[in-house]
């Protein structure tokens, strides 16, 4: 019986003494992966850091782009308007220089009616002059023969 008993005692320290290496395991298991989670939080953490000073950034940058598109939007709408403005005074322009154009077709004719008739004008002078002149010379040549006929009348009395 104390054999058993001993025997006992001593089976149960064994079991005690595996009981506690296996509690001594557990435990530097469990500190090992409270580590690994604590390493894997800090990681996660400095993540989240990034993540967050990159959304800061982020946030900076589309302030920026908004701002530069609400300029450049702007200065469209300004080039737009001269672009508008400069095409209304081409218009006009167009319209002035057309009138001018009219205006100098006008004149154009107006001229060349008038050096038309003119030339129509100075034409029937012409013509009057040469009929005149015409005439002048059968005058001329009538008075020529009279005068040859008196000429010769006045040495046939001699």
């Amino acid at each position: 019986m104390l054999k058993q008993a001993m025997s006992e005692k001593e089976n149960t320290n064994q079991e005690n003494m595996e009981a506690t290496d296996d509690l001594i395991k557990e435990r530097d298991q469990a500190l090992e992966d409270l580590k690994i989670e604590e390493k894997n939080i800090a990681d996660l953490y400095q993540k989240y850091l990034k993540i967050k000073e990159l959304a800061a950034g982020f946030k900076k940058k589309e302030a920026t782009l908004l701002q530069a598109n609400t300029d450049l939007q702007s200065e469209m709408k300004a080039v737009r308007h001269n672009c508008y403005q400069l095409l209304a005074e081409a218009e006009d322009n167009v319209i002035k220089e057309k009138e001018k154009s009219e205006q100098l077709e006008q004149s154009t004719n107006s001229v060349m009616a008038k050096l038309k008739a003119s030339l129509q004008k100075s034409e029937l002078k012409r013509q009057a002059a040469e009929s005149s002149l015409e005439q002048k010379i059968t005058e001329n040549q009538q008075i020529s023969a009279i005068c040859d006929e008196l000429i010769a009348k006045v040495e046939n009395k001699e």
